[in-house]
């Protein structure tokens, strides 16, 4: 029985990273620890650490993983044009630093461990067997090499939760399509896997207009916050004029409500020509429980009140 949890996600980028942690923590599970992952792991941390702390949450640690993807260059499968506002690009430019579209400077010096967080994982796989469940919420790159550097004890994680692929249609999806070599490895290791594909999610979990209005009425530090990373979000040339879209929130769901209906299948990630960074029914693929239907008002009702919860009724952690 999976009762403890790692988060490994690339927050920072889309918005529903933010959301889907704050999900899994209201939701009451055991979350040991959050670890991040895609270029500038370490800022992705920071910010995580830093809305931890605005949630009340400073106890759970954060780690900060792998910056680059197995073999393909970062610039050939996402480019910072497509990912920050004017302001932002011509600091990147002009600076040569690493970029994260939601990084804020109050997230700078907030407690990052100093552990690696594929060493992290692999310690957690230890310690707790088939216990540890792992939400991958991000590019797969973590959760590979923790797969490479320790086999044996990798082979006892007791179930992965994956947001990726996409199962109706010839559309490489975002998390496989920056790393398909990881997600080759991932979706192929022989330990109980649920995959939640972009397929299900782009159907079932953009936010409707009356909950960005309740978003954007929260008080409190977490409150500010979500405000700020939205209207970040908001910014971004990709998403400009768009309602976000709560894709990592709802592999959250596979643990957190019923919501979900799944099926066994055979999958594997393809690596070459037509076929890369595609999710594959395949008789020679890895077993693994596929999404195929959501009971999206049960999801709905288990996601936002546990997002909403105490600072939708107004209350406060005391740094109003």
């Amino acid at each position: 029985m999976v009762e403890k949890f790692i988060i490994d996600t690339d927050i920072g980028d889309d918005i529903d990273d933010a959301f889907a942690i704050q999900y899994a923590l209201n939701a009451g599970l055991a979350v040991v620890g959050i670890a991040t992952v895609f270029r500038s792991a370490f800022l992705r941390a920071e910010l995580t650490a830093y809305m931890l702390d605005c949630m009340g949450r400073a106890d759970v640690p954060v780690y900060a993983g792998e910056d680059m993807p197995i073999l393909e260059p970062i610039d050939a499968v996402q480019k910072p044009e497509r990912n920050l506002c004017a302001r932002e690009l011509a600091e990147v430019r002009a600076t040569g630093r690493k970029w994260l579209p939601h990084y804020l400077a109050e997230a700078a010096g907030h407690a990052v461990q100093p552990k690696h967080a594929v060493d992290f994982i692999i310690e957690c796989a230890a310690k707790y067997g088939d216990r540890l469940g792992i939400f991958c919420i991000g590019p797969l790159t973590n959760i590979a090499r923790a797969i490479e550097k320790a086999p044996d004890v990798m082979r006892k994680v007791g179930e992965l939760y994956i947001m990726g692929g996409d199962f109706t249609s010839d559309t490489p999806e975002w998390n496989v399509r920056l790393d398909p070599e990881a997600a080759r490895t991932v979706f192929a290791w022989p330990v109980p896997k649920t995959v939640v594909g972009a397929d299900r999610t782009w159907k079932h979990t953009r936010v409707r207009q009356d909950e960005l209005v309740k978003l954007r009425s929260m008080r409190g530090a977490i409150g500010r916050l979500n405000v700020q990373m939205l209207d970040r979000w908001g910014e971004q040339p990709i998403y400009m004029g768009k309602l976000p879209v709560m894709h990592d929130s709802l592999v959250v769901a596979a643990v957190a409500t019923d919501c979900l209906r799944l099926e066994e299948r055979s999958v594997r990630v393809g690596t070459d020509g037509e076929e890369r960074a595609k999710t594959l029914f395949a008789p020679d693929g890895a077993a693994a429980k596929i999404c195929v239907d959501v009971d999206e008002e049960k999801f709905r009702a288990s996601m936002w009140k546990h997002i909403f919860g105490k600072e939708a009724d107004g209350a406060s952690d005391g740094r109003q």
